[in-house]
């Protein structure tokens, strides 16, 4: 201990000090803050002030280094020896974040031998220099390192900008102004990421089979089809549209940047309706707490980094960062918002309220991250969950598709579908104006501010020399005042051009000068060459010829048409390359079978859904493919829902995954109908003349280990799930007090236990009961939450069909039982379903396991053998989904109960009712324990018994409303019909 106290020590613990914060600044530091200070949007978003810039650096430099060093400071007062080994550690650890990066890009490794790799070099690495005390003396030179990385990371214009902001003279506030002189409302909705090319059919019009709204408006509006962005950067483009003025490097999207825009002009004199996603040039800008910033910085923080570091396989589960840098870890978080569905439709709706609650004249503005990433709408203003992997993903994290044209094309299928969906906001737009009334008065300006490229290997955002024309070209349609205006200008225009406009249409001139030109002025001829700032530019501008990048957007076109052939005059989204002419035929069923592949399916798609899901669509499905990989070109995987081609897909190569190939596609719209549907894949050779199918021989379910709930929902059916939902980062499935997953099993393998896991279950206390293949597995009371246990298979007979039933207590509605007040049926929070295989073995039983002694029950429905003896039943059917049995409108049964307890559950499953709409009353010895007004359909209730007085004899009576035996004339109905029984099941 003497010795780790001298001078010496201590001289080597600030060497040590200085070495560990170079290492620090150079492994953890550098990388961050030159990826931020290339992209200065994280700072933004994330509210980052002068303040907020030295703290991130002081944190990435210094506090690695002081919490290692002091590790081992402190473990070398207790022995100098293990101190040395604690700052060797500490060396190794950051000398491997360092060498990781250039290892997972030199060998074509997998990750983890990648990382063993990275460990291995910086430990012979920093046993060198341990052992050298030549080299040990530099140590103390790599405390200059973090100086260096500052210095560096502040070069960058973002980062100076916020750092050092520039003062800029405001000519709107620096002199008198007069109100405008026409008393027009302005109407103003900027997109985001909206490429022209996507709304552009094959003669350059306007594709009104994709965008029947946007052709409609341009009956009155003019469309600029040649309008360009000035950059490919939201937070540069937004704010250009809104002053006219070209951008310069290191300004902020704020009002100190740009005094002179749209809003500050209006304001003195209008009322301004302002809704922002990413800009704050209004001045009202909401800033979160320095807790809440710093809380949400680390987070993000720290997903970018494991990104750069680990290798691509072991970073495939992590977060993805290529949506608008923020909230990486948990984007349904109020945080991300901006990002996610729930706010893109909060905003649009609230939009449409100001427009509905404005008066003649006022100024209203939208920027709706639409039809922005992520994707997940469709055309109908319904959304598509997103369950399976995102195969372009693999090569778009940091901005650069794969070199895949199959992985691009997957996501530009998406894109043009939300691209539908902006439509769809562009036709809700035009409804709330008129229905406002000022639809005929205002100036409706609709535009983007910047495009997307899907070029295999290019960058999707970032301009290069060959996605201009997919980035710059955006959406301009403007409607000035009055109706049947409509037309299409040639002229090459420029976003800056907006204001200027305005102000002629409101017969104003800006009170500062503008570098746009008035579109309105018909000596304007357009632009042959176009200025443009990139987002991390350093440049003052660059301008690029416009004849080159309307070339490039016109050979995009082509390209988009030869990945989406036209059907009937509309792109054949769902089959890419080939086959829309076959989407929609049936598939015979004795097709040959093809043994070379094997695939495995999972997503969404194949879940039953209700009418209550009429705003999700489950219409994604993907999967593997293995065996002879890749898949020949001239081979597709053909989709089938209910043995109808929906979409075809082509399969692509995984990183990391040599025997098998990713593949997912969307299904139409037009497929997923509410009910139950079989859903299948097929293979497609098109070698020759006709197209030739081919069933896989062996279609994988995958099944055993999967979680059926949410990895899987590749069933053969399920009912009773309705809804999704999320407590943290833990997503469920709620069920609606009775749920089915049936699912056909693997013929390699049949599960033996199937763990059950509950997040939650109003109200607290409920019952639950599984059964599987009709056998009662067993029955539970939940008291606590998360809730997790296993039940025993094998006493049910499976074979290869596996039908999975939970009932649960839940809120009754209150015409069943008036002293409730909630009329809610809420079930089970599922998170987890999942099959365990053979070899699972049970585990001792502990309070979070359910009670595997089998449990007690009397299955009381009725059947035609007259083995249970009830009155008033008079014939069984058989439905979709098994047999029932019709009651005569009062029915009864009597038996004993064979144990010394109590039954406690009563479990009674009505599929149907004749007149559709009884009433029914349920009785216990006469004592009455359900009662319902309308029963309509399949109705199942888990009723609590363990309150009636019961005796050894137990009668349970079941009484509806029937159609009457008639006296009349006029009667044409004399049976008396009563409830069609599927299950009435006595349970202890």
């Amino acid at each position: 201990m003497s010795a780790s106290s001298s001078p010496k020590s201590s001289s080597m613990g600030i060497k040590s000090f200085w070495a560990l914060s170079g290492l620090s600044a150079l492994g953890i530091a550098q990388p961050l803050l030159d990826l931020l200070g290339k992209n200065p949007q994280f700072l933004t978003v994330h509210h980052f002030s002068r303040f907020d810039l030295v703290l991130l650096v002081l944190l990435l430099t210094l506090v690695p280094a002081v919490f290692l060093g002091f590790l081992s400071w402190l473990a070398g007062l207790f022995n100098e020896r293990l101190g040395k080994a604690v700052l060797l550690c500490s060396v190794t650890i950051l000398l491997a974040i360092m060498i990781a990066p250039m290892v997972n890009g030199l060998l074509p490794l997998p990750g983890l031998v990648l990382v063993t790799i990275s460990f291995i070099i910086a430990f012979l690495v920093a046993w060198k220099i341990g052992g050298n005390p030549k080299l040990q003396s530099y140590w103390s030179l790599l405390g200059f390192i973090p100086l260096l990385v500052a210095g560096l990371f502040f070069s960058h214009s973002g980062p100076r900008s916020i750092a050092f902001p520039k003062t800029i003279d405001s000519e709107v506030g620096g002199q008198q102004l007069s109100p405008p002189k026409a008393d027009i409302p302005i109407v103003m909705v900027v997109f985001d990421a909206f490429p022209t090319n996507s709304i552009m059919n094959q003669d350059h019009e306007i594709d009104e089979a994709l965008c029947p709204n946007l052709a409609d408006l341009n009956h009155d509006a003019v469309w600029y089809k040649n309008a360009l962005s000035i950059s490919d950067d939201t937070l540069v483009a937004v704010p250009a549209i809104l002053t006219g003025l070209h951008p310069l490097p290191g300004q902020q999207p704020n009002l100190v940047s740009h005094p002179n825009n749209l809003f500050s002009w209006l304001k003195p004199w209008r009322t301004i309706h302002p809704l922002e996603s990413h800009t704050h040039l209004n001045g009202n800008e909401f800033k979160p707490s320095i807790s809440e910033r710093w809380q949400l910085t680390t987070s993000d923080l720290r997903i970018i980094f494991l990104h750069s570091v680990l290798p691509r396989d072991l970073a495939t589960g992590l977060p993805s960062i290529t949506h608008d840098w923020l909230n990486f870890a948990d984007p349904k978080s109020s945080d991300s918002q901006h990002a996610m569905i729930p706010y893109r439709v909060k905003l649009f709706d609230d939009f449409l309220s100001t427009i509905s609650t404005g008066e003649k004249g006022d100024c209203y503005f939208l920027h709706i991250l639409v039809p922005h990433t992520p994707y997940q709408f469709l055309p109908s203003g319904r959304h598509y969950t997103i369950k399976g992997k995102e195969p372009s993903g693999e090569g778009m994290q940091f901005g650069n598709w794969s070199e895949d044209p199959r992985a691009v094309v997957h996501s530009q299928q998406r894109l043009l579908l939300q691209v539908g969906y902006s439509d769809y906001l562009v036709g809700r737009i035009v409804d709330q104006l008129k229905e406002a009334g000022i639809y005929n008065d205002a100036m409706i300006i609709i535009t983007a501010d910047h495009g997307m490229s899907f070029t295999p290997g290019d960058s999707r955002r970032q301009l290069s020399s060959t996605n201009r024309g997919d980035i710059l070209p955006v959406p301009l349609f403007i409607k000035y005042p009055g109706y049947g205006n409509g037309s299409t200008d040639d002229r090459v225009i420029q976003s800056i051009d907006i204001m200027p406009t305005i102000a002629t249409v409101l017969e104003s001139p800006l009170p500062w000068r503008s570098d746009g030109h008035d579109l309105m002025d018909s000596s304007y001829k357009g632009h042959s060459q176009t200025r443009y700032l990139g987002a991390a530019s350093n440049l003052e501008s660059v301008e690029y010829d416009t004849g080159e990048i309307l070339a490039q957007r016109d050979a995009s076109i082509i390209t988009k048409l030869e990945r989406f052939p036209l059907i009937n005059g509309k792109m054949a989204l769902s089959a890419p390359f080939r086959g829309s002419e076959l989407i929609g035929n049936h598939v015979p069923l004795n097709i040959p079978k093809w043994d070379q592949w094997s695939i495995s399916m999972g997503g969404d798609s194949l879940r039953t859904f209700s009418n209550s899901l009429k705003d999700i669509m489950p219409g994604e499905v993907q999967g593997l493919i293995s065996g002879e990989v890749p898949l020949s070109p001239q081979w597709d995987i053909a989709v089938l829902v209910d043995r109808k081609i929906a979409a075809f897909t082509r399969p692509f190569k995984e990183a990391g995954h040599s025997d098998s190939e990713i593949w997912s596609t969307l299904l139409p719209e037009e497929f997923m109908v509410p009910g139950e549907h079989h859903l299948e894949t097929v293979l497609v050779n098109w070698s020759q003349d006709t197209p030739e199918f081919f069933s896989l021989g062996q279609q994988e379910l995958s099944a055993i280990g999967k979680n059926l709930i949410l990895d899987t929902m590749f069933v053969s059916w399920s009912s009773g799930l309705y809804t999704m939902a999320t407590w943290g980062k833990k997503p469920a499935v709620w069920t609606k007090g009775a749920a089915t997953i049936s699912l056909k099993l693997p013929g390699s393998e049949t599960p033996s236990a199937v763990k059950l896991t509950v997040l939650a279950a109003p109200p607290k206390g409920s019952i639950l009961i599984a059964f599987a293949n009709g056998t009662l597995l067993g029955v539970e009371q939940l008291s606590k939450f998360p809730w997790t246990g296993v039940f025993d298979l094998t006493p049910a007979d499976i074979q290869e069909q596996l039908d999975l039933t939970f009932f649960s207590t839940t809120f009754i509605p209150s015409e069943v039982n008036p002293k409730v007040s909630d009329n809610r049926v809420l079930g089970l929070a599922l998170s987890l379903v999942e099959l365990q295989g053979n070899d699972f073995q049970m585990q001792d039983q502990d309070e979070s396991k359910p009670n595997l002694d089998k449990p007690i029950s009397i299955n009381l429905t009725p059947d035609e053998s007259g083995s249970v003896p009830w009155n008033q039943v008079h014939k069984t059917e058989t439905w979709q989904d098994g047999p029932a049995t019709w009651t005569k409108g009062q029915a009864s049964c009597q038996t004993a109960w064979p144990q010394p307890e109590a039954p406690r559950f009563l479990l009674v499953e009505i599929v149907g009712t004749d007149p559709d709409g009884s009433s029914l009353k349920i009785k216990i010895n006469d004592t009455e324990v359900a009662a319902k007004a309308n029963i309509s359909g399949n109705w199942t209730q888990l009723i609590d018994i363990s309150e009636v007085p019961l005796a050894e004899q137990l009668k349970v009576a079941i009484t509806s409303s029937t159609f009457k035996a008639s006296k009349g004339q006029a009667a044409q109905e004399g049976r008396e019909l009563g409830v069609a029984l599927r299950q009435v099941i006595l349970v202890q």
